[in-house]
């Protein structure tokens, strides 16, 4: 069983843990193929087979207890020492038993939601994000950034945290006081001291890992050489 750094409080069912069965021989195909590597799916394939309860929707897995449940298959298969290139070129050994998670208290509602009143005035409702919702915010940073290096796009630095964060809350907030669930609509007023202040307050209330790394595909590549 693996506990869930949110504690289930982002699910319906509310459920704490979660069934993980052990890496086997016959898992290496899905962790050793190029294919799944490169189109991100490997993580996916590989919890869907090893998840033992198959009522839970992997699809719905917070970002957080994604990770942790990664972090377990890594390590109960392969050993805590993982070694990965860093930003700066150099080769770094980590003790996987020493990645902690940031603590979660948060209480969520009946559909796993959670309610926030921000500083900026703001009354609001937010969930927490998938690792769909997470491919889906970078590839519309992939293709702003690509629109601005070809010169189809002209933005400051104060724009682009704007565009970027605003893009980030239209996944995270589904309801605010005074405009329901036309968040969008919402969002567009907001200047960018209120983006500021209502990101880093749902930053603060959402179940984070603590390391230097990405915990996706590359988790396993020390072991098969990538």
């Amino acid at each position: 069983m693996v506990k869930l750094p949110s504690k289930g409080e982002c699910y319906v069912s509310k459920i704490t843990e979660l069934p993980v069965a052990y890496l086997t021989a016959s898992d290496e195909n899905i962790i050793t193929s190029a294919t799944l590597i490169n189109n991100r799916t490997m993580c996916d394939v590989l919890l869907n087979k090893k998840i033992v309860d198959k009522s839970f929707d992997i699809n719905k897995l917070c970002i957080a207890d994604r990770s942790a449940i990664l972090l377990w298959l890594r390590m109960n298969g392969y050993g805590n020492v993982y070694s990965y290139i860093n930003s700066e070129g150099k080769i770094v050994e980590v003790d996987l038993s020493t990645v902690i998670f940031t603590d979660f208290n948060e209480k969520g509602d009946e559909k796993g939601h959670f309610k926030l009143s921000s500083k900026s005035g703001y009354n609001l409702i937010y969930r927490l994000l998938t690792h769909k919702d997470e491919n889906e915010i970078l590839s519309y940073i992939e293709e702003y950034n690509k629109n601005i290096l070809n010169g189809e796009k002209e933005v400051t630095e104060k724009e682009y945290y704007i565009n970027v964060t605003r893009k980030l809350l239209s996944y995270h907030i589904v309801f605010i006081e005074g405009y329901g669930k036309n968040v969008k609509k919402c969002l567009n007023n907001m200047d960018f001291k209120t983006l500021k202040t209502i990101s880093e307050e749902i930053k603060s209330l959402t179940p984070n890992v603590v390391c230097d790394f990405e915990i996706n595909e590359y988790l396993f590549s020390d072991i098969i050489g990538i």
